[in-house]
């Protein structure tokens, strides 16, 4: 199998080359969804203590801190953008199984008689573009 469609043994590489930089753009839209709140700072009124590493000691005294506030939109905006990462990284991994899945069984229906064409990966993933795309989004 592997001695006649050679592309099976560095196919996998691609899809995963493609959720590296997927991956890569969603953390920056990421960060910038989860920085676009806005900075309030704490009531300072509050009786609370931190402990101060450099110092080795408990400090009561300024205790005030930041916080971030998410209006309503920027919350559902991080909800839809975590659901389509795991959407789009899901459809990527379905699209390269079904591109394995048919050059194997491209391979396995030829019974040997005619050589398995190099391209079989290739004409795959046309098969999928063309016929298979609405299946796999679901």
């Amino acid at each position: 199998m592997i001695g006649e469609v050679r592309a099976l043994i560095i196919f996998p590489i691609i899809p995963y080359g493609i959720l590296a930089v997927f991956y890569m753009l969603w953390i920056s839209a990421a960060l910038h969804l989860f920085s676009s709140g806005r900075v309030v700072q704490n009531n300072c009124n509050s009786n609370c203590c931190t402990y101060d590493l450099l110092e080795k000691r408990v400090i009561c005294d300024q205790c005030c801190g930041y916080s971030i506030r998410y209006t309503p939109h920027i919350g559902v905006a991080i909800l839809f953008h975590l659901f389509g990462c795991y959407w789009a990284t899901q459809f990527f991994i379905a699209c390269s199984s079904t591109v394995i899945a048919g050059s194997v069984a491209s391979y396995y229906w030829a019974h040997g008689e005619a050589s398995v064409s190099q391209n079989t990966m290739f004409i795959n993933e046309m098969k999928i573009m063309q016929f298979r795309v609405k299946v796999l989004c679901y």
